[in-house]
């Protein structure tokens, strides 16, 4: 159930309707309505243009999510519980790092949700703790005043706002 089905009950027919026209003219998002499989694509086509195989010679961030190594190892092993994986070699796996993106991008959520609580922004304010550390975000109240994860959350956003339910994602 969606959360405009709550608020019918609540508000009956008219008052949903109202809501829904706010809600659309706002173009915020709650929690509960970021579709992280859709946020996955988008962050795949700003981190390495879909590239499993990418690496960043300068940060050594890995495969098409771009993951750096530490937070990998964290990720498979304590988060995920997989730790077979947590080898750095299976960020070029496009399955297990594609899960592990929508897993990660699902923590940063929760632990956002907790630190900066009642936020409208959680779409942006995700993206730019996958890019700049959720440490940074939480830290600046918001997006940190950094040019490129400013830059970042814009390219994620108009992929995520684009016409379409894909993403600019090729399947």
């Amino acid at each position: 159930m969606n959360i405009f089905y709550w608020f019918s009950l609540v508000f009956g027919i008219v008052g949903i309707h109202n809501l829904c026209f706010v809600l659309l003219l706002s173009g915020q998002q709650t929690a509960q309505e970021i579709d992280f499989n859709k946020l996955v694509k988008c962050i795949s086509k700003v981190e390495s243009n879909d590239n499993p195989k990418a690496v960043n010679k300068k940060s050594g961030a890995r495969g098409q999510y771009q993951f750096m190594p530490k937070t990998w190892v964290w990720l498979l092993t304590d988060i995920m519980k997989e730790v077979k994986y947590a080898d750095f070699k299976y960020a070029f796996n496009a399955e297990v790092s594609k899960r592990a993106c929508k897993m990660y991008l699902q923590w940063i959520y929760k632990h956002l949700k907790t630190q900066l609580p009642n936020r409208k922004d959680y779409l942006e304010l995700i993206s730019a703790s996958y890019n700049s550390g959720h440490n940074r975000v939480i830290k600046s109240k918001g997006i940190p005043k950094i040019k490129e994860t400013e830059n970042y959350v814009k390219k994620v956003k108009k992929l995520y706002y684009q016409e379409g339910d894909d993403a600019g994602n090729k399947n």
